[in-house]
């Protein structure tokens, strides 16, 4: 040391530098002063200083700007007291106490000694980051109580900064269950969202292919018996329409009940008392409640049909009760009407049929969803619009639908042409 560093005190700050570096506190305080002893800690609880690793940097841009003026400092006073020396000194020595001044030291090597040292420290920091993080992380990935192996892998995945970086070393044989957990846990954490540890995430995954091999089965199922089950519902169906455009005769054989079709009926008809309409009312009824055709209506492979068919059988039973009013027998019928029109087109969806447009909000939306699992590929029918046209041409166009298809009719709302 100078006689000029030992004026400008710049000793002690290159033992603070030198102190932080190493990432310790200076061995002397603020202006040479020994540093205050550590205050004890709550009462009962440990000692347990605080780890320097994690603590703030200090500031050691500070330190080697008053490292730099005290370097200035202490040159100037060396160079003043070399001059003064050669002043006095004899000729032939004048030149040599002009040399024996200091060099002023390199600006850019400071500022590159700075910049290795705030990297050191930072890595330190990064280290013990690691260190702490890498239990919980382990947690996540192994379950709880990781081995010390799997504690270091997770080491590994945070000074990665990324799953994807070590998803095949962690993998190791290659399971490819594990690196596909890695990834999704990866784009979980980048949203924002809960991440579960590979165990959980293993029974989930299988309980979603038992349920994806299920309703891939019932898909298939669907589409194999529909044509077998399809004329039975367009059979329910054309007896509910038939009911419906004979609402009397059907409100006379749900009040006569079974003696419409009995010998009190063929006498009531014979005198006149029971129209033909009745008779064919209460036969179409009792068509519907025949046991063997609501048979037909499920099948053993096909689990919508058997819901369905449940529904209809409630719904004929609360339509045939014969101490039902004329007005509740009407409601009873357009409840079972939409129960076969709501049946038939839940089966056409879960075939993977085009569903007819009067169906439309009638059906379980799920099988129009291509997100949804009981997806098969249904669409919806789009019906022919008619009313953009003149009167004549509306009048063709509509002579080539077949019936049963939908068109948007002159006053804009949809029709299905018989």
């Amino acid at each position: 040391m100078s006689f000029g560093d030992w004026i400008s005190g710049s000793g002690n700050t290159m033992d603070q530098i030198a102190a932080a570096a190493r990432g310790q506190q200076s061995p002397t305080g603020a202006q040479g002063q020994p540093p205050a002893a550590n205050p004890p800690p709550p009462s009962g609880q440990p000692n347990q200083p605080p780890s320097q690793a994690t603590a703030s940097p200090p500031d050691l841009t500070q330190l080697y700007v008053k490292l730099a003026q005290q370097d200035r400092a202490a040159n100037m006073f060396d160079r003043g007291l070399a001059g003064m020396q050669a002043a006095f000194a004899p000729p032939g020595q004048q030149a040599a106490w002009l040399n024996s001044a200091p060099p002023q030291q390199d600006a850019g090597a400071m500022v590159e000694n700075l910049m290795k040292i705030q990297q050191m420290q930072f890595q330190r920091q990064n280290q013990q980051t690691i260190m702490n993080s890498a239990p919980a992380l382990a947690e996540q990935l192994f379950g709880p109580k990781p081995t010390p192996q799997q504690i270091q892998t997770a080491q590994g995945i945070i000074a990665s900064g990324k799953y994807g970086d070590v998803e095949t070393n962690l993998v190791g044989s290659g399971d490819l269950d594990q690196r596909q957990y890695l990834q999704e846990q990866r784009a979980n954490q980048q949203a924002g969202q809960p991440t579960v540890d590979f165990s959980t995430w293993k029974a989930q995954h299988a309980t979603a292919a038992a349920v994806g091999t299920e309703a891939a089965k019932t898909k298939f199922d669907a589409a194999d018996t529909f044509p077998s089950l399809d004329p039975q519902y367009k059979t329910a169906e054309d007896t509910v329409d038939w009911l419906n455009q004979h609402p009397d005769a059907t409100v006379r054989a749900v009040q006569w009940g079974s003696a419409a079709n009995g010998r009190v009926g063929q006498s009531l008809g014979g005198l006149g008392i029971l129209d033909q309409d009745t008779k064919d009312a209460r036969s179409k009824i009792d068509q519907l409640n025949d046991e063997n055709f609501r048979a037909g209506l499920a099948n053993v492979k096909n689990v919508r049909s058997q819901s369905e068919a449940n529904k209809v059988g409630g719904a004929v039973s609360s339509l045939d009760k014969p101490g039902n009013s004329p007005q509740m027998i009407t409601q009873e019928l357009g409840r079972l009407t939409n129960t076969i029109q709501s049946a038939r087109g839940n089966l056409m969806g879960a075939a993977g049929r085009v569903i007819p447009y009067k169906y439309n909000n009638m059906i379980d939306p799920s099988y129009l969803d291509p997100n949804s699992q009981t997806y098969n590929g249904a669409k919806m029918e789009v019906p022919v619009d008619l009313s953009k046209m003149n009167d004549a041409d509306a009048d063709a166009a509509f002579e080539k639908l077949p019936s049963g298809r939908a068109f948007i009719g002159p006053d804009g709302q949809p029709h299905t042409k018989k």
